[in-house]
């Protein structure tokens, strides 16, 4: 794929029709910005039941989570651990949706110190390798 193609945005059966062409065993990221995930989590979940196979992680950016609202409403998906890092804003906040059967630390020694940005760092193995992946937004 060419570089500037990577960052293009495509609709939701380009993403289905570009995410099924990878083999099932390979391990696959997908970022949303959800803007709002409490409001439409029934989006991403219906979005992960579309694909032909669940990526290994999927990172989320304007989850607009705040520590006063967390359990007045179910942000899990099936299948799924979920690490986040909550924003005291009215944008904002950053999460990983890891598959359960990969094994992940928070990474807090890779949190970035910048004012006005959130953001979650995870370190898991891939092919006996580390790999830190991590999931910005800067207001």
């Amino acid at each position: 794929m060419e570089l500037w193609n990577v960052s293009k945005h495509h609709t939701l059966e380009e993403t289905i029709g570009l995410f099924n062409q990878y083999e099932k065993d390979s391990f696959s990221i997908v970022h949303i910005n959800i803007r709002s995930l409490s409001k439409i989590i029934f989006k991403l979940i219906d979005f992960v039941r579309q694909l032909g196979k669940q990526p290994d992680v999927i990172t989320v950016s304007e989850t607009k989570l705040k520590k006063t609202h967390q359990i007045s409403y179910n942000i899990s998906v099936c299948g799924y651990n979920f690490v986040h890092v909550d924003t005291d804003k009215n944008a904002g906040g950053v999460g990983l949706y890891i598959k359960n059967s990969i094994d992940f630390l928070v990474l807090s020694s890779l949190k970035l110190s910048i004012k006005n940005c959130e953001n979650i760092w995870i370190e898991l193995q891939l092919n006996k390798r580390k790999c830190a992946i991590g999931v910005v937004y800067r207001h």
